[in-house]
């Protein structure tokens, strides 16, 4: 017997379908990008008006995009970036 290795693309397109199905459904795959510098600004002009945002400094980046993902949405990465400052001295 003789295997081919090669598929048609409609048949390696069926193959790996099977990997993005769960529970009937077809899998989103999500990714979220987070403006650090943003991020911490806004955080830090909240706290500046109730002291209380200070506890989301130390937040669970992943758990909290998690948080926004839909039934049939699967969370495949979380991006934090940020720009280094013009003045090095800051």
């Amino acid at each position: 017997m003789v295997c081919n290795a090669l598929l048609s693309c409609k048949d390696m397109a069926a193959f790996l379908s099977g990997f993005f199905f769960y529970r009937g459904f077809c899998m989103n795959k999500v990714s979220f990008y987070i403006d650090g510098f943003n991020f911490y600004y806004g955080l830090s002009t909240a706290r500046s008006q109730n002291p209380v945002w200070k506890k989301f400094y130390w937040i669970d980046m992943v758990k909290l995009c998690s948080s926004f993902l839909g039934e049939n949405q699967e969370l495949c990465k979380v991006i934090y970036f940020t720009a280094s400052p013009l003045d090095a001295e800051k």
